[in-house]
């Protein structure tokens, strides 16, 4: 058994939204966990503090009105939807599951001997997680790893992938993979950055990939406006790689949205998005063509859209040049833009890159501004009913990490298995528990706390934020070795 001793000169025992900062000086003895499989597990980070601690992400600079928000600074019970968040900073490894106060409900940890910076966390069927690390070029190619609850690593393949992974129902897996080749059609003197369609089987093995440069190239109009990119934006494979489409998004049809919907939406057909050609489209992976496309005249460099229950599109839409984002609902049939959201005043809401939308249950919609590091959620009328932001600051507090996504789970007995019942019921019963440790901790009521944080255990063993409390509780009764 391992055992690593260090001074804590500040622990913080807060839930992400910040509720209580102790200040304590004690001996910690951390203990790393082995699974089944003999993979090691480190020891479950606290929440805003380990969350701060991941190593480097990419950095967005804070504007001075939001040096202090961190975690949960917004959450209207009765109009925002309930479910469980997947959040993790981009380009650092490991995630979380959070609840709708910011508390961490589960923590994914990199137990690869070799760790690398994650791009995306994907469930997998209920069961599993898929990790995307993403291709940067310079010598160090990406890859795609199945893990478990546990984050135990079931099988890894390397390639040139990035930006997205999308499970298909008979459980192949789409994501897509940088090829550099030269196509004279779009270039006769520069290599292109191709980006191939790969699909896998559950085991990770190729079994098919499709080149969306020759499809692209199929369409005079997309090849013109190829051609005529205004930038050309290099890739990181040299100087002469032209990254002419940058393909952001995969969404598999499962199944015909609605009556109404546009007949290019049928089952097996793949919604994609290329950030540097402006445009969404579908594609007909039996015909291997792309069959539908908008947004020429009409995004800027746009990113993850998402097909509706009614049949319509979800699209954030960046605005590159506008400076400022904006979320669309297009109706495909009649290319009408049918609802769309844009900040009060416009300028307050921009992410330059990145980005995602996520339509609720009940209408509302969850938005990731990916360079701010937040997360919010509005409702019809564009009204804000929960708000989140990443607490990774750098060390001078004037740097923010950014997101990539961040997903909600309304229906969490898909995918949370690690609960030992229900997840809906798993999050009541820990919520009442934790209400009541927290109350009987303010009270003093020690003995009565200690009770609470004990069962909440037996829900959450790897929340460092629980053995941090009954910890504190223990140091106060005396009982040292307890509280180590």
């Amino acid at each position: 058994m391992d055992a690593i001793a260090k001074i804590a000169s500040l622990i913080l025992i807060a839930a992400l939204g910040g509720v209580i900062v102790l200040s304590l000086g004690i001996r910690q003895c951390v203990t790393a966990n082995r699974s089944a499989t003999g993979q090691q597990q480190p020891a479950a980070p606290s929440s805003v503090g380990a969350i701060r601690s991941l190593g480097y992400a990419a950095w967005h600079e804070i504007d001075d009105k939001d040096r202090t928000k961190i975690g949960v600074t917004l959450h209207d019970a009765g109009a925002a939807y309930e479910g469980v968040n997947l959040f993790h900073s981009e380009n650092t490894t490991g995630g979380y599951l959070l609840d709708m106060q910011g508390n961490v409900l589960h923590v994914f940890h990199d137990l690869a001997d070799d760790t690398a910076k994650w791009k995306l966390i994907e469930p997998y069927r209920g069961e599993r997680f898929l990790v995307l690390i993403e291709d940067v070029g310079f010598g160090r190619s990406g890859q795609l790893s199945m893990i478990d609850w546990h984050s135990n690593i079931e099988w890894t393949i390397v390639g040139h992938f990035h930006h997205d992974v999308a499970v298909a129902g008979n459980g192949d897996i789409y994501t897509i993979e940088n090829h550099r080749t030269s196509f004279p059609a779009f270039s006769s003197s520069l290599a292109i950055l191709d980006n191939r369609l790969f699909i896998l089987t559950k085991d990770g093995k190729t079994r098919k990939t499709l080149s969306f440069a020759e499809m692209v190239s199929e369409h005079p109009a997309l090849l013109d406006a190829a051609r005529g990119q205004k930038a050309i934006h290099i890739g990181v494979y040299g100087p002469d790689a032209w990254d002419v489409f940058h393909t952001n998004t995969l969404e598999i049809i499962e199944r015909r949205a609605s009556p109404r919907s546009a007949p290019v939406f049928q089952e097996g057909r793949v919604l994609f998005c290329m950030r540097h050609m402006n445009i969404i489209g579908v594609i007909d992976l039996q015909a291997e063509r792309i069959i539908w496309y908008w947004g020429l005249d009409h995004l800027e460099q746009p990113h993850h859209p998402t097909l509706l229950g009614n049949g319509n599109v979800l699209i954030f839409d960046n605005g590159v040049n506008r400076k400022f984002s904006r979320i669309i609902e297009l109706n495909p049939v009649t290319e009408a833009i049918e609802w769309e959201y844009r900040a009060d005043p416009p300028e307050s809401f921009y992410s330059k890159t990145r980005g995602s939308a996520q339509r609720l249950p009940n209408g509302n919609t969850l938005i990731a501004e990916s360079d701010e590091g937040r997360a919010f959620e509005i409702t019809r009328d564009g009204s804000v009913v929960w708000e989140f932001y990443n607490p990774e600051l750098n060390k001078k507090r004037d740097k923010r990490a950014t997101l990539y996504r961040f997903r909600r789970f309304v229906d969490a007995d898909d995918f949370v298995t690690g609960f030992p019942t229900g997840a809906k019921g798993a999050l009541d019963v820990i919520s009442r528990h934790r209400k009541l440790a927290i109350a009987f901790l303010r009270e003093g009521r020690l003995r009565e706390a200690a009770g609470e944080f004990r069962t909440l255990l037996q829900w959450l063993p790897d929340d460092p934020r629980v053995h941090d409390r009954l910890g504190l509780i223990h140091l106060k009764q005396g009982q040292l070795e307890l509280a180590i």
